[in-house]
């Protein structure tokens, strides 16, 4: 099982974005981020990061880190589970509509 909060988000430029990724599992699944099939780890920026348990962090968004996020669960046993984030991101100049 895997669970992500929020499951949309939105954040203003410059600032940090965190978003939690809870997942169980016999044997305990390993959590990993990915945005276009590639593990946010692998991208060397040093502004992400991911925790063991499965928090991403991203300081100082830009424009450029909006977009779909894949949090991926995974044990061995059987399929990953995953589950995907939007995330937007906007100036604080603009405004927004929470639906």
């Amino acid at each position: 099982m895997v669970e992500v909060a929020p499951s949309d988000s939105t954040v203003v430029l410059g600032d940090t974005l965190t978003i939690n990724c809870n997942s169980q599992g016999n044997p305990t699944p390993t959590t990993t981020w990915h945005r276009y099939d590639t593990n946010v780890e692998y991208l060397q920026d040093a502004r992400i990061s991911v925790t063991e348990e499965g928090t991403l962090t991203i300081d100082g968004v830009t424009e450029d880190d909006a977009g779909p996020y894949v949090c991926r669960a995974s044990n061995g046993v059987g399929q990953a589970a995953k589950v995907a984030v939007d995330v937007k991101v906007f100036s604080k100049y603009q405004q927004f509509s929470c639906h």
